[in-house]
């Protein structure tokens, strides 16, 4: 049994663990920056109903027709 290789192997797993978790956490810390900053866009960008009626039918209220 070749023990040195086996520590060795045993040490380069236990690396390619910690690794993988480091990364799979900045890539969700990077994912929750990127939710909080859409969440703040979306937040600025919603309009009120009205506004966003007022905005399309703009020609609506501008104008009165009277018969008598």
């Amino acid at each position: 049994m070749d023990i040195p290789a086996l520590a060795f192997s045993l040490s380069q797993t236990e690396l390619f663990n910690q690794v993988n978790t480091s990364v799979a956490k900045m890539s969700l810390d990077n994912l929750e920056s990127s939710k909080d900053q859409f969440m703040d866009l979306l937040e600025k960008s919603t309009l009120d109903r009205s506004e966003l009626e007022n905005s399309i039918q703009t020609h609506l209220g501008n104008n009165l027709d009277i018969m008598l």
